[in-house]
């Protein structure tokens, strides 16, 4: 692929900004993007939203549920308080992919690589792709959404722009 390391881009770089409310703009032009709200159970000590009514659980804890997170309210990596939050955010209709990245990958078995792992991708594709949150209302660092500024770009919505 001949990938190398020649510029490290971080989320204030100008050029990178712009790339950023470019792609976001497109993916809102393509009716991809709504606004909805965003519930879940929060760390504040390692940012990690552990459950939510959007999301899947964004933790490598994926064996712990929600009653077992909302009667122990414990981060199980810092062993300190999670708290309940909820706002209003964008979020990106991932979803709405289902029926055709299933499509693609039965056509086209090679297209995931290294291809072990195309039983693991199209069993996480069949267990239903779910929409994710993209922007947050409570950091106040990090790209503003192009139309709303009280909201910012998440972050690992934008990072692989860069």
């Amino acid at each position: 692929l001949d990938i190398s390391y020649d510029k490290f881009i971080r989320t204030t770089d100008s050029k990178h900004e712009a790339i950023v409310k470019e792609f976001y703009s497109r993916v809102l032009a393509s009716g991809d993007i709504y606004r909805a709200d965003y519930e879940g159970i929060y760390c504040v000590s390692c940012y990690d939203d552990y459950l939510s009514s959007r999301t899947a659980n964004s933790s490598l804890y994926h064996s712990l549920d929600e009653k077992e997170l909302l009667d122990n309210n414990c981060c199980p990596i810092h062993q300190k308080p999670c708290v309940s939050r909820k706002e209003d955010n964008y979020f990106f209709a991932l979803s709405k992919y289902q029926k055709s990245l299933e499509e693609i990958l039965n056509k086209n078995p090679n297209f995931v690589q290294p291809s072990y792992r195309l039983n693991e991708v199209q069993a996480w594709i069949k267990s239903g792709l779910r929409d994710f949150s993209i922007s947050r209302a409570s950091v106040d660092w990090g790209i503003p959404v192009p139309s709303d500024k009280s909201q910012t770009i998440y972050v690992w919505f934008d990072a692989l722009l860069g």
